[in-house]
């Protein structure tokens, strides 16, 4: 059961990603934003050493968000260990998260990689920092260079994604060993055409509420009785994330919702309205998959139905 729910949820995030690869795509290495780098003839597949300088990207819950809306950034380099001495490169986050300087007043911390080495962390922008690396020796290493921490912003019920960028300045900017030398100088031109990693945070939207609308309470000026009643709830058939919209992220999420009830989890009577879209009473891939069509058609303007004339269009609900 657990080999045939993991090959279905699989299959149908596959789907999703790559219908909405524009938001949700991984980054590859490549080159850093800004300037161009001036490669005057040298040919970078020579280098001896070819390092990756990446941002370890972050995927969070709605809840994950609620709990801890501040949130570490972790900048690593690879394939580098004692090749390195001086580096100089900028950090730059989406304009809507905070950058939250530490108890001493530091905008960034030094990692195990710059244990051996200087490193000083200067504010450029209002939402970024340039690094600053110096050392005698090739003593840099792989793994955490430095990290800083930021706050996503309030209210992120329908979620978002936050970019987080490694900068390259042609006037000041360098990745390079105590020599400086030829092999320096190809180290340097790898890093910054083909050897960065950009990142993000991303928060998953806030699911459905699994509780119904407050109860309103009234009582009479002239008796002790209470009253209570409590509003039907509202929802709209597939939509999970109760954004207005019917799409991949609701796939997602009604995929996620089956994973919990496969492993024991419960679901509310307002999740089972919502997320039984095929109406047979339980909430499976089957349900994810009606979603994931429905999107996939009206997302390339094949068809201009609701999702509920969609799926009486289908067969697939009464």
């Amino acid at each position: 059961m657990k080999n045939s729910l993991k090959r279905i949820i699989a299959a149908i995030s596959a789907v999703s990603m790559l219908l909405v690869s524009s938001s949700l795509q991984a980054f590859s290495a490549g080159k850093p934003m800004g300037d161009e780098y001036e490669l005057n003839g040298l040919d970078v597949s020579k280098a001896k050493t070819k390092p990756t300088i990446y941002i370890k990207s972050l995927k969070l819950s709605y809840e994950d968000y609620v709990n801890a809306p501040m949130q570490n950034v972790f900048v690593c380099i690879k394939d580098a260990e004692k090749a390195y001495a001086t580096a100089g490169f900028s950090i730059r986050t989406d304009e809507r998260l905070t950058i939250v300087k530490t108890e001493d007043g530091d905008i960034a911390s030094k990692g195990p990689a710059l244990s051996r080495v200087t490193a000083t962390f200067v504010p450029d922008t209002a939402h970024g920092f340039r690094a600053v690396i110096a050392g005698s020796q090739d003593l840099g290493k792989d793994g955490v260079m430095f990290n800083f921490k930021v706050k996503l912003p309030d209210d992120l019920k329908q979620g978002g994604k936050f970019p987080i960028n490694i900068y390259y300045n042609k006037n000041s900017d360098l990745f390079t060993n105590a020599l400086m030398d030829e092999d320096g100088q190809l180290m340097e031109a790898w890093v910054f055409t083909q050897g960065i990693e950009q990142g993000y945070i991303e928060v998953d939207p806030q699911m459905i509420d699994t509780t119904s609308t407050a109860p309103k309470t009234t009582a009479s000026a002239t008796t002790s009785t209470v009253t209570t009643t409590t509003a039907a709830p509202s929802y709209t058939l597939g939509d999970a994330n109760n954004d207005g919209k019917t799409d991949s992220v609701d796939a997602s999420n009604i995929l996620r919702k089956f994973a919990a009830l496969s492993t024991g989890g419960t679901a509310t009577e307002n999740e089972i309205a919502v997320c039984d879209v095929n109406a047979d009473g339980k909430i499976d891939s089957v349900d994810a998959s009606a979603v994931l069509a429905y999107y996939a058609l009206f997302s390339s303007n094949q068809t201009d139905k609701s999702f509920t004339e969609y799926l009486k269009e289908k067969g697939i609900r009464k």
